[in-house]
């Protein structure tokens, strides 16, 4: 997480193009790792607690705040 905020941070030091495609590129990896072990901790959840609940909400506030940003 502190490398996807950090790389977000450095796209408003620079407006050079390299600068900005290197800082969006470690923001995206960063990301997905934090995306992937997210669902893997609710997954985990899910199995202790014999519940789908845990996944459900977490995959589904992803898929709510793009809605809600693209509103």
């Amino acid at each position: 997480m502190l490398l996807t905020g950090g790389a977000l941070a450095a796209t408003a030091v620079s407006g050079a193009y390299l600068a900005l495609l290197t800082a969006r590129a470690a923001a995206g990896v960063g990301g997905a790792l934090v995306f992937v072990a997210g669902g893997l901790i609710a997954s985990r959840g899910a199995a202790a607690a014999g519940s789908p609940a845990p996944i459900t909400i977490y995959f589904s506030g992803a898929g709510l705040g793009i809605a809600v940003s693209g509103a």
